[in-house]
């Protein structure tokens, strides 16, 4: 063996014996550092440093959460919200056109006259109050602001409808202010001074056109 080869095999061991004494001092000092005070102190100000940087992220977790349920909570709010002025919506649009239909079928009728069967009662009647179902007092007077005060079915013509009314004796507008348990479909019941009143003129067929709504 050549005298090159011999120095190439005792620096690779004097290398490999340097680096294992210096890695076992290494070791040592750490151990020694690791039992010294000072250590001991980084070591818990780093777990500290830890553990704070831990409450922070769930802090933050908690807070992205918050924020989603309060998000889902609006939207819910939204919804409901939503809803109810759909609701209103359709509710005032039925109201429209249920209007719109009252008043075409208004228009219809006041085109044509219709044959009734009529009566006559007074505000002393048996049983009456003397207020209409409008609410209107009949034991004063015979009229309403002009018009002659007349019962109706109120499926037929409405509370507060003007109608034009021929009778064999004479005519007049008149304003639909009552009804009665009697008055279904095609019969009226006109307002006259009293009871003895209406027994005199009896019952007869009449013609009625309707005129249009009241304005109150």
């Amino acid at each position: 063996m050549n005298k090159k080869i011999i120095l190439i095999i005792v620096a690779s061991l004097v290398w490999w014996a340097w680096f294992i004494i210096n890695l076992k001092a290494s070791h040592m000092e750490y151990a020694k550092n690791e039992r010294s005070p000072s250590f001991q102190i980084i070591s818990k100000h780093e777990q500290y440093i830890d553990f704070k940087n831990q409450v922070k992220a769930i802090h933050r977790q908690r807070i992205v959460e918050q924020s989603r349920l309060e998000e889902i909570e609006l939207a819910k709010i939204s919804a409901i919200e939503s809803k109810k002025r759909k609701k209103a919506e359709e509710m005032k649009r039925q109201g429209a056109e249920r209007l719109k239909k009252e008043q075409l079928k208004l228009e219809e009728e006041q085109s044509k006259w219709m044959t009734f069967n009529a009566s006559y009662y007074g505000p002393d009647c048996y049983g009456c109050s003397g207020v209409s179902a409008a609410g209107i007092d009949l034991r004063k007077s015979i009229y309403y602001n002009g018009y002659r005060v007349i019962a109706a079915d109120t499926n037929i013509i409405p509370l507060w409808t003007i109608v034009e009314v021929q009778t064999p004796n004479e005519t007049f507008q008149a304003i639909v202010l009552d009804t009665g348990g009697a008055i279904k479909g095609y019969k009226l019941d006109v307002l006259v001074s009293s009871e003895a009143e209406s027994y005199r003129i009896g019952r007869h067929d009449v013609k009625l056109k309707i005129v249009g709504k009241y304005e109150r």
